[in-house]
This record gives C-alpha cells, sequence and structure tokens, in this order.
C-alpha cells in the first residue's frame, strides 16, 4: 500500500477513486453508449477536479514542521473493466492520475502540490474532457450487435 505525507494528495486521491467508482458503475458501463446524464456527471466530476486543484495551489502552503501523520492510500483497488470501452478509457485516465499523485514528489510534502505535479494534473484532466468533446459526444453510440453485451447479465 502506497502512502503519503501530503493531506491534499491523500484528499485527490480518494475525490478521483470515487469518481472511478461513480463512472465505473454509471449505466453506461453495460451498454456501447456513453449516457448523456453520465456524461453530464462525469464533466461535473472533471470541473469538481479543477476546482480542487485550483483550490489547492491558491492557498499558500502551510509551515507544518510538527505534522508527521502518514496517510495510506490504495493505489490499486480492483476496477473491473465494462462493456463500455469508452467508459474503460475514462477509469484508465482517472486510475493514472491517481496513482500518479500517489506517487509523485507532491505525496512526499506535508500540503499542496509542486508545478510538474499540477501540469501533470491539470493536463490529464484536461484530456479526459477533451476524451468526452472529442470523441464520446461526436463519435458514439456505435451500433455493436455482434459483440454487445459480452456476457451474461449478472449483479
Amino acid at each position: 500500500m502506497a502512502t503519503t505525507l501530503n493531506y491534499n494528495v491523500k484528499g485527490l486521491h480518494d475525490r478521483v477513486g470515487r469518481f472511478i467508482t461513480e463512472v465505473n458503475k454509471s449505466n453506461s458501463g453495460n451498454t456501447p453508449e456513453f449516457a448523456s446524464e453520465d456524461v453530464e456527471r462525469l464533466k461535473t466530476y472533471l470541473a469538481a477536479s479543477h476546482a480542487y486543484i485550483s483550490w489547492v495551489t491558491s492557498e499558500p502552503k502551510l509551515d507544518l514542521p510538527k505534522t508527521d501523520r502518514v496517510y495510506n492510500l490504495d493505489t490499486d483497488p480492483d476496477t473491473p473493466s465494462v462493456d463500455n470501452e469508452s467508459v474503460n478509457d475514462v477509469v484508465f485516465l482517472l486510475e493514472t492520475l491517481r496513482n500518479e499523485m500517489g506517487k509523485s514528489d507532491s505525496a512526499r510534502l506535508k500540503n499542496g502540490f509542486n508545478g510538474f505535479d499540477t501540469n501533470r494534473w491539470t493536463a490529464t484532466i484536461k484530456k479526459c474532457e477533451s476524451f468526452v468533446s472529442e470523441y464520446v459526444e461526436k463519435a458514439t453510440p456505435l451500433d455493436l450487435p455482434q459483440s454487445s453485451p459480452s456476457g451474461e447479465v449478472t449483479n
């Protein structure tokens, strides 16, 4: 299990982990179509991610010389693949971001993010937004009658 000294990395890690769960378990995961309500939800998660990083980076770094708390990060929870490749792509991007930040130089700080990690975070969220606007909203849904669903209906 990975750890961090940085409560902002812990906060980011937990938020992105929750977004991963929400996207992966959405109704869109079971079909080739990324439902409009799930796209709108995803957009709010990405906007919230921008707001969080903006808040973290706009605040001054706190001087916390006596704080030695270590936070545990579950960097490899079991996220099963679903029938919708676009959902899997979004989950992959978010998992990559979460895991990258959990192992970043910023994870060794007490709070805040360094400039390189802020840029990685922002670029990955923008890449996810671009995927939604340039692929999901323009090129899907696809009619895939021979390969959908990929298995039996289960709970």
